[in-house]
């Protein structure tokens, strides 16, 4: 009987899932105007941990990503940003900086 509850309890932590919540405004570095429609994708945590893969497209340039993850291993977060006319570009995003402004450099080639 000890057995079972323990495997129990071991099932239960295995399937906890952290609640993640990051956003911010992404803006253009040389108007610092929000860009709309930016494709904001979750790529990894600060130890290089894969992560399950949210995205979502800003609006008046704020995105607002929340999902469950079992792997998240700090608060920072690795986002991918792109968009036609912009270089792709990686950021830190962190869980408890919920206005975190990411600058998009324009791609002049």
């Amino acid at each position: 009987m000890k057995h079972y509850f323990l495997f129990g309890i071991l099932l239960f932590l295995i399937g906890c899932k952290n609640e993640i919540h990051v956003s911010g405004i992404v803006v253009d570095e040389i108007t610092m105007e929000p860009i709309d429609n930016v494709l904001v994708r979750t790529i990894k945590d600060a130890k290089g941990i894969k992560l399950e893969f949210f995205e979502t497209r800003t609006k008046d340039g704020k995105f607002s990503i929340d999902f469950l993850s079992q792997s998240l291993s700090s608060n920072e977060i690795s986002v991918e940003l792109s968009k036609d006319g912009y270089l792709t570009n990686v950021y830190s995003c962190f869980q408890d900086r919920p206005n975190d402004t990411l600058v998009m450099r324009r791609n002049n080639y």
